[in-house]
């Protein structure tokens, strides 16, 4: 694992902070977590605008 650094607002802090307080779970873990999700939503809208017929498909739904 490669360690860094961080700024974070007040706001971000405190929800981390109370988070972990409540789960136990360290700040490091929870943003290393938002990381993995962020990465696997990118990832799925990619893959849903590469498809050719997805474009197709929302045009069908919107003049139903």
């Amino acid at each position: 694992m490669i360690r860094t650094q961080i700024s974070l607002t007040t706001t971000q802090y405190s929800y981390l902070k109370e988070r972990s307080d409540q789960t136990g779970e360290s700040l490091s873990s929870m943003i290393r977590r938002a990381i993995e999700h962020l990465k696997k939503l990118e990832s799925s809208v990619i893959v849903a605008e590469a498809r050719p017929d997805a474009g197709a498909f929302q045009q069908r739904e919107q003049e139903s």
